[in-house]
C-alpha cells in the first residue's frame, strides 16, 4: 500500500514551517521537515497505533 495522502503541508507553526513526503519505497515512508530555526526534536509512538510524534521546541544554535 502506497501513502495516498498530500505529499507537501505548509501549518506556518513556529517551529515548523513545512513538511514533505521526501520517500515512500518498502514499507518505509520518510518526510522532511521545513523549520524556521534550529529546534530540539523529541519523538514518540504510541503503542499499537501505527503512528509518531514529534515534539519540536526552539533552541539557541549551539
Amino acid at each position: 500500500m502506497r501513502y495516498a495522502e498530500p505529499t507537501r503541508l505548509t501549518p506556518r507553526y513556529p517551529v515548523l514551517q513545512e513538511l514533505a513526503v521526501s520517500g515512500d519505497f518498502e514499507a518505509v515512508l520518510s518526510f522532511g521537515l521545513g523549520l524556521s530555526a534550529v529546534a530540539q526534536l523529541d519523538k514518540s509512538a504510541p503503542p499499537g497505533r501505527g503512528s509518531v510524534i514529534l515534539d519540536l521546541w526552539m533552541t539557541s544554535p549551539t
